[in-house]
């Protein structure tokens, strides 16, 4: 039966419809509940429907305050379909369900924060330092060379304001000038290191049983010098009965001036006793036949070390104390105090007229070095000295004649020599004569004698004490036999090889940067530039001597030694020996010609350092100088190109620079019209002028200093610059390292500190106002203020600013 119109619209009671009031009653399909709860039930849905009874009653009141308002539209609603429709979009061009479209569009959200998330924890996140980036460098020889290094340095100073207080700070805090030093340095201590490795194997080879073998020589020649005993008893009688063979001295009033044999006693002092009376006499190659030796004579040494010394006031330390020695040595001979006063003066003064006739050999250039005369000519030149006669006794087997060529660059002063003997009275040039025999021996006698030297010394030069008496035994050795002696380190040597070979690929690679830059000087004319090239591309190198052959061999050493006898504790007897046979190996080579004359001098120098010889066109490196704290083949690159390397950039910057650039590839000095001669000296004209005016103005050094020294100050900043070149290009195919506990420095700054390490010294009052005297370099920190300012890398590496001393907007140029 249907429903009438009245009950369809039958108001709403209680707020429910008709089907809600049907629903509250009881059918099949309701659950069946306890009487209780569905009384609680109802009371519930009452409570529900008066409130919502007041809600629509307020409802008028509140649209009554919103008239004005225009109907709000949900902004989900919006986003919602601006979502549906991009989803739809995404849909059609992708061909992809809508909910592979959602799941692509939330893997991409979750992309972009990934992305974001990754950027801010980037910039946020803390950096990892760059000495924890790379490995550090764990082999021995890096933690010795780091233990050779981080000691020296003073990390409390700037490196802008004092790099070598920076460098060497503790060094030079905690090492006080030894008290039989001069000077200390890293180069005297390997000097230091280098005889005490001579005594141990001298003192622990097997005792020799044949008078002619090399050990046996050492090991006796070392004993004499030793045998103190002997030498005291000896006393002055050895040196006092030579003097009376010569006829005496007249400061002891033994002299007997009728009976005086000036030229006899004049060759007798240069040939059996080595002494070089007015002028020294040496046997060099032929700067115009490299193949050839030639005899060379210069002026001798003074008494004073230079001649500059003796115009001081009569008053100065210098004067006064080797007055005092002259007259000291006379008595300790047997003079009367006022005799020996009388001869102090006396000398003195001579001396002092020597001075005036002998020339400045500071900036002694090759084309004037290489003048000759002949024998003959020299007669008439120099009628007053026997130069025959000396030749003839030094040399009696080289076939010296009037046509024999004498390389002399000072023919003048001979010829001033002659005029003073002749016009100075035989008393003068007897105790003249006398004097500089006695001063040759005085080392080698007694105590007592031996002690008025160290005195003399002491106040001359600053040595508080001598030598000891073995390093003073070794020392004379190595003037005598330092062949033999540098023969018998380097067959001692452990692994020779090895330090060989990474000096030769130093050697190399420096070569190969040398070369680029001579070709990209622009500004060198061509022709010096072709010279230069020519000399480069045919250099060699030697380190030591070569193995593989006989020159190391017993055997060898044995026939070189031949003819140098020894006397079992006779020490003077054994300093004549020596002399004698340092003058038969002279005229061994005026007699015939070896390849490894040529360098064999350097290679057995125990100066060590790095040699150039332009005669035979070669840098040499004695073995003696590789060894630790200076060189190991396992230290780092930078180490090794701060040391080392530095040292052979500059010998072959030496050899195409004034004045060894007018040398040829093969040794022989080029004619005064070469190209080379004008040109190298205009080229590096203004290179010179430049630096010696800015460390004038800046206050480092002399404006004046001698042209020497400041050669040897742009041959240092030269090869600087190409070692460091070199071992940055080295450094691009090495994995980079860091050194133990020197993590905060690079590669750079280790070159840098290294080589201020290896120039850093100490050195007495007397020694420095010596080494400004003769000023031949700069002092170590006028060194490395001046040329470490000049290379613009380093202010760089170590971020000194404009204001620092080490900082240079315009260096001069670089003479490579």
């Amino acid at each position: 039966m249907g429903d009438t119109p009245e009950q369809e619209k039958k108001p709403i009671e209680n707020g429910l419809s008709n089907e809600s009031e049907d629903s509250g009653n009881t059918s099949e399909q309701e659950p069946c509940l306890p009487t209780d709860l569905k009384g609680k039930e109802m009371d519930i849905t009452d409570t529900l429907d008066s409130k919502h009874l007041d809600t629509e009653m307020m409802k008028p009141n509140k649209k009554r305050h919103n008239v004005n308002k225009k109907p709000h539209v949900s902004v989900w609603v919006t986003i919602s379909n601006s979502f549906s429709a991009s989803v739809k979009y995404l849909m059609d061009k992708t061909g992809l369900s809508k909910i592979g479209v959602t799941v692509a569009v939330i893997f991409l959200l979750l992309f972009i924060v990934c992305c974001i998330t990754l950027l801010v924890l980037g910039i946020i996140w803390p950096k990892i330092p760059h000495e924890l980036k790379f490995p550090i460098c764990r082999r021995s020889a890096c933690l010795r060379s780091s233990s050779e290094i981080l000691p020296r340095m003073d990390p409390n100073v700037s490196a802008c304001d004092d790099f070598r207080e920076f460098a060497c700070g503790r060094w030079l805090q905690n090492h006080p000038l030894p008290a039989d030093r001069s000077a200390w340095s890293l180069r005297r201590h390997l000097e230091f290191k280098t005889r005490d490795r001579i005594r141990q194997l001298i003192q622990t080879q097997p005792h020799p049983t044949q008078i002619s073998s090399f050990a046996w020589k050492t090991k006796y020649f070392y004993e004499s010098c030793m045998a103190m005993d002997n030498i005291e008893t000896a006393k002055e009688v050895m040196l006092t009965s030579h003097i009376s063979s010569l006829g005496g001295w007249n400061v002891l009033r033994e002299f007997q001036v009728h009976s005086f044999d000036l030229r006899h006693t004049f060759t007798r002092l240069h040939s059996e006793f080595g002494v070089s009376l007015f002028f020294k006499v040496d046997v060099v190659p032929d700067p115009r036949s490299p193949q050839d030796y030639v005899v060379q004579i210069a002026p001798a040494d003074l008494g004073l070390p230079d001649k500059s010394y003796y115009y001081r006031a009569h008053n100065a330390m210098p004067v006064m104390t080797y007055k005092r020695y002259l007259k000291d040595v006379a008595q300790l001979l047997g003079a009367t105090s006022s005799d020996a006063a009388t001869f102090s003066e006396d000398m003195f003064n001579f001396e002092r007229r020597l001075v005036e006739v002998t020339p400045d050999t500071k900036d002694l250039q090759p084309l004037q070095a290489a003048n000759k005369n002949t024998v003959g000519e020299l007669k008439n030149l120099a009628p007053s000295i026997p130069l025959h006669d000396v030749l003839l006794a030094k040399y009696p087997e080289a076939n010296i004649d009037d046509t024999t060529e004498i390389l002399i660059p000072f023919p003048n002063y001979l010829q001033n020599i002659s005029n003073l003997i002749s016009t100075t009275d035989r008393t003068a040039l007897n105790n003249y004569m006398m004097w500089r025999l006695t001063d040759s021996f005085l080392p080698y006698l007694s105590k007592k004698f031996r002690d008025t030297v160290a005195v003399y010394r002491k106040d001359l030069l600053g040595e508080q004490q001598p030598l000891q008496r073995w390093e003073m035994c070794i020392k004379t050795m190595q003037k005598f036999m330092g062949f033999g002696l540098a023969v018998l380190l380097q067959n001692h040597a452990e692994d020779f090889g090895r330090d060989v070979k990474v000096a030769d690929e130093i050697f190399s690679e420096i070569m190969r940067e040398a070369k680029h830059s001579v070709e990209r000087a622009g500004w060198l004319p061509q022709e010096l530039q072709e010279h230069i090239i020519g000399k480069l591309m045919s250099m060699g190198l030697e380190v030591g001597f070569p193995t593989g052959g006989t020159l190391l061999s017993d055997e060898n050493l044995e026939d070189t030694y031949r003819e140098m006898f020894i006397i079992n504790r006779d020490f003077f007897q054994n300093i004549k020996y020596g002399i004698n046979f340092f003058q038969k190996q002279q005229q061994l080579r005026l007699k015939k010609f070896d390849e490894f004359y040529r360098w064999i001098d350097a290679a057995s120098n125990f100066d060590l350092r790095v040699h150039y010889v332009a005669a035979a066109n070669k840098i040499v490196i004695p073995q003696a100088l590789l060894q630790e704290p200076y060189f190991h083949p396992d230290y780092p690159l930078a180490v090794l190109y701060g040391g080392l390397g530095v040292e052979i950039a500059s010998a072959m910057v030496q050899a195409v620079t004034p004045w060894d650039v007018l040398y040829a590839d093969d040794g022989t000095l080029v004619d005064s019209q070469h190209p080379a001669v004008n040109q190298s000296k205009l080229a590096f004209l203004h290179p010179v002028s430049c630096l010696r005016h800015w460390w004038g103005k800046e206050g480092f050094a002399s404006p004046f200093a001698s042209d020497t020294t400041t050669y040897n100050t742009l041959i240092k900043l030269s090869g600087i610059n190409i070692a460091l070149r070199t071992l940055q290009n080295q450094l691009k195919y090495t994995p980079h390292t860091h050194q133990p506990a020197l993590e905060n420095f690079e590669d750079g700054h280790l070159f840098f500190i290294t080589f201020a390490q290896s120039v850093c010294s100490i050195k007495s009052p007397q020694q420095r106002d010596l080494d400004s005297t003769l000023d031949t370099s700069l002092s170590d920190k006028s060194l490395l203020s001046v040329v470490l300012s000049q290379v613009k890398e380093f202010s760089r590496l170590f971020s000194c600013s404009k204001g620092n001393i080490f900082f240079t907007a315009i260096p001069c140029e670089d003479v490579l």
